[in-house]
């Protein structure tokens, strides 16, 4: 008896030690594969399965090759050895080898330089007569106009970049600026400097829900620290539905929208299709200096844009 007892002892420990090699060996080998081959793209998921379920395959019937005599033992315990090792293998690993990676974060930032050095290159002028009132957004821009990123089909009419007057606001309109194309989806820093009464916003929104959702806020930031935030509500401050070419069919606009791209049918009747719109802010502090205004895109299925913004001074 106290002989059979000796001889447990080291099978127990012996199989302890084999499961303790079959959860850490193909845990170790998947992280070290994973890591020198780094796959990227639409076939990433695909490549980190096959190396996962590759470690654990081969650690797992090369310890039931050892531990049982049999062929069909052999292979049955392989499979069992296998799911185990698979789940702890896909927990400890589940968040960073299944879903397609995406682009590393420097590739990410390279992109953006580019495209915004090739986007500053397209951008005309700023208006000669453009005054300090309109706020320059030139360093700020990332994407084109909306008709300067493709060409217009026939019998579509857009306006031309430059100084536009809308409800009595001029605006210095030749660019768009995206948060989501910003580090953290935010436009930071617009300069302003000034004591102001009001601010005027013309803005947009592409994709989205038509509901009641914040797609973005404006955030003005004070000299003294203060900082009020101005959210945009969808179906309140901005329409989703006019920013497709087919939405010819389209219920009345918001009262504060304006046309920048309009359908002219056979019979000469405009219909609009690519609507900005325009927010009005009175600032509750007009005898505090406004030192910057951010652009911050919520978490909604929305990319939200910014294409100019007016301040209006303090009378004196």
């Amino acid at each position: 008896m106290k002989n059979e007892v000796r001889i447990m002892k080291p099978l127990k420990l012996r199989a302890a030690k084999n499961w303790l090699w079959l959860w850490i060996l193909p845990t170790a080998l998947s992280l070290l594969l994973l890591s020198l081959g780094s796959p990227t793209g639409g076939a990433a998921f695909w490549i980190d399965l096959g190396i996962i379920g590759s470690c654990s395959c081969l650690c797992s019937f090369a310890l039931a090759f050892k531990s049982f005599s049999t062929f069909q033992e052999r292979i049955w315990g392989g499979l069992f050895f296998m799911g185990g090792s698979l789940c702890v293998i896909s927990s400890i690993l589940f968040i960073g080898c299944f879903g397609p990676s995406g682009p590393p974060a420097a590739d990410m930032r390279k992109w953006r330089i580019q495209h915004k050095a090739w986007v500053a290159q397209q951008i005309v002028p700023r208006d000669a007569q453009a005054d300090a009132t309109m706020l320059d957004l030139t360093s700020f821009y990332d994407t084109l106009l909306p008709d300067q990123t493709y060409r217009l089909p026939s019998g579509f009419h857009a306006l031309e970049p430059g100084t536009h007057t809308w409800e009595g606001i001029k605006f210095d309109v030749r660019g768009v600026v995206e948060p989501q194309n910003q580090p953290d989806g935010k436009l930071v820093g617009v300069p302003v400097g000034r004591k102001c009464s009001e601010i005027a916003f013309l803005h947009g929104g592409i994709y989205g829900h038509e509901q009641t959702n914040i797609i973005s806020r404006f955030v003005v930031r004070y000299a003294n620290g203060h900082a009020e935030t101005i959210p945009i509500v969808c179906g309140k401050d901005v329409s989703i539905r006019h920013f497709r070419r087919d939405a010819l069919e389209i219920n009345p606009p918001l009262t504060n929208s304006v046309v920048w791209e309009e359908r002219m049918f056979s019979d000469g009747t405009p219909r609009p299709v690519l609507m900005f719109f325009i927010k009005k802010w009175n600032n509750p502090f007009p005898q505090e200096t406004v030192a910057t205004i951010d652009f911050v895109k919520t978490r909604v299925f929305a990319d939200p844009f910014v294409v100019a913004i007016t301040v209006f001074p303090v009378n004196p």
